[in-house]
């Protein structure tokens, strides 16, 4: 459990590291063509990898059942 939250750690610094550099190079003249969207693809695959992991981490206790409060459709909203 240590190691998939450490990598999780990790894969969401990497991805921070990435935005800033490629803040740093919009401010230095622009970025190379393709660079936002390589970030982007990155970041993306890397949440959807971490939130992988922690759905390992927490395993079935993550689960909303079925009536459960917030589930899709159960809440109401008054104004």
């Amino acid at each position: 459990m240590r190691s998939r939250l450490a990598e999780a750690h990790a894969r969401l610094a990497a991805t921070r590291l990435l935005n800033w550099r490629l803040v740093g190079d919009a401010g230095a003249g622009g970025p190379a063509p393709g660079d936002a969207s390589g970030v982007k693809f990155a970041g993306t695959e890397s949440t959807v990898a971490t939130y992988r992991m922690c759905q390992e981490i927490v395993g079935e206790a993550g689960l909303i059942r079925s009536g459960s409060p917030g589930v899709l459709g159960t809440v109401s909203w008054s104004g």
